[in-house]
This record gives C-alpha cells, sequence and structure tokens, in this order.
C-alpha cells in the first residue's frame, strides 16, 4: 500500500472472519471493521434508507459504527480484469482523499481503506469516511430551484471551483452531485467522489480550471436542463474574472464549450 495510506491511517487491521485486511484510523476498532465488512457482504441486512447507491459495481451507504455514522463506498470487483486494475477503485478514492485533504480541499476525512482477496486477488475494496450532515447540490435542482436559489447554488459552487483550482485538482466528475452544501454555513460545503482525478504539482493550470467548469455546465445544462447555457457561460466568465484570467478568456472559452457540449472519456478529461 502506498506512503500516504500507511501514514494516514496508521492501523493495520486483518478481519479473518471476511478474508479482508485493512487499514485504519486510530479510534477505529476491530469491531466497527467487523460490522462494516458484514454490511458489504450482506446489504440486505441494512435499511433500504441507508443505501445512496445500490448497483452491480458500486455500494454506497451509511452506517454507525462506535464513533458515529459513516458513509462506505465499497466497489465489488466482479470482472477478472477489474481485480486485476483494483488500485483505480476504491483504493484510488482513498488515495485522493487523503491527498485532497493535504492540500486543503474540503472533502470527507478518510477512516479506513479495506480490501478483500480471494486467491491473490482483490474481490471488493472499501472505503470509510466521516459522514456529512450536507446536502447535495443535485437535490436542491432536483426539487425545482427558483432563479434566485439557482444563483445562490451557482456562487457556492463557484467557490469550489476556485478551491479546486488552487489546490491543483482536476476532479473530472465535479458536477452537482459532488457539491454537498453545509446545512448552516456555505465555508464549509465539500465536495466528494474523487475516484478519478488528477493533482497538478508545480503552476496553476487555467486549462484545467476551464475544463473542469465546462464539465459542470455540461452536467446542469446539457446532460440536463435545469440551468440554461447561457447563465454557465456567465458563470465560468464570472470566476474567471474573479481568479484574474478574464484575459485568457480566447484561449480558455473554447476548452469550456468543448466539455459543456458533450461528456468526453475518463481518459481525455483525465488528460486536461
Amino acid at each position: 500500500m502506498s506512503t500516504i495510506l500507511r501514514g494516514s491511517l496508521p492501523n493495520s487491521i486483518p478481519d479473518d472472519s471476511s478474508a479482508t485486511l485493512w487499514r485504519c484510523h486510530q479510534d477505529i476498532s476491530a469491531l466497527d471493521i467487523t460490522s462494516i465488512a458484514s454490511a458489504i457482504e450482506d446489504p440486505d441486512q441494512l435499511a433500504s434508507s441507508h443505501f445512496f447507491k445500490r448497483e452491480k459495481r458500486r455500494l454506497i451507504f451509511r452506517t454507525s459504527i462506535s464513533r458515529g455514522d459513516v458513509a462506505v463506498k465499497a466497489l465489488p470487483l466482479n470482472h477478472f480484469k477489474a481485480r486485476l486494475r483494483y488500485r483505480r477503485y476504491a483504493y484510488a478514492e482513498a488515495i485522493h482523499l487523503l491527498e485532497a485533504a493535504q492540500r486543503g480541499l474540503p472533502v470527507p476525512e478518510v477512516l479506513a481503506y479495506g480490501e478483500k482477496r480471494k486467491w491473490g486477488l482483490v474481490s471488493w475494496n472499501a472505503v470509510v469516511m466521516t459522514f456529512l450532515p450536507h446536502e447535495p447540490m443535485r437535490d436542491r435542482l432536483l426539487a425545482g430551484a427558483s432563479p434566485e436559489e439557482i444563483q445562490h447554488l451557482l456562487d457556492r459552487a463557484g467557490q469550489l471551483l476556485i478551491k479546486l483550482y488552487h489546490c491543483g485538482c482536476n476532479h473530472i466528475d465535479f458536477g452537482p452531485h459532488a457539491v454537498m452544501l453545509h446545512p448552516e454555513d456555505p465555508d464549509q460545503d465539500h465536495t466528494l467522489d474523487l475516484q478519478y482525478c488528477r493533482f497538478d504539482s508545480g503552476e496553476l493550470r487555467p486549462e484545467t480550471l476551464a475544463a473542469v467548469a465546462g464539465y459542470f455546465a455540461w452536467s446542469v445544462s446539457t446532460n440536463r436542463d435545469w440551468i440554461s447555457a447561457g447563465i454557465m457561460q456567465e458563470w465560468f466568465q464570472q470566476h474567471l474574472a474573479l481568479l484574474s484570467l478574464e484575459s485568457q478568456l480566447a484561449d480558455l472559452l473554447p476548452i469550456y464549450d468543448h466539455a459543456r457540449a458533450e461528456r468526453a472519456s475518463i481518459g481525455q478529461r483525465l488528460s486536461q
């Protein structure tokens, strides 16, 4: 396992009952791990209200352990190819969340990472995070936000966009589902879903900012019709001005427009 996992999650806990191995925060107990692994192995023991997503290739749920509620993102690896590439799944999510936190991005705290092996291959892996008492921006838009509320929501999403830029993070899935709104304090808004992202070192890249903003605009104005394309372009240009990048509009607008028009592949988005 990587240095950042070992350093951030110092405890190693094998769970013989489920043939798993976990790296954990110091206040996560073996009993906690047994409970979490049991829920991953047998999701039917949880009430349906505990699930954020329950699919063949993705299991995201809330459960209670000794320290309180936590969120678990487990990735069943049902194919041989996926098992060989297990580091692209919950392992990547854990690594990226830890890196994001070190760079000052507001993300859930990683409490544990675990993987189950069978015949030397990983059959599922999972990351355990603090449970956020936040509301996804997506839910507000689905409910039918007023023009005034939409502007407020875009302002909050824009603050996270700026933080991603300053931290050198290419968050390729930055949509309204990944904008987590704090119930009281917008300064405590978080982002998540960092399984696929890239962190740059060195100079900040306005091109990445334009691509991330364009993907966000795609998610709300192309994939969905929640917000008009015109409003989203104004939003993008406003944030270029906030970052003193308006002089680069001629170069950045085509990148933004291309990302807004259609959803590029994971590889293409990571290359921005």
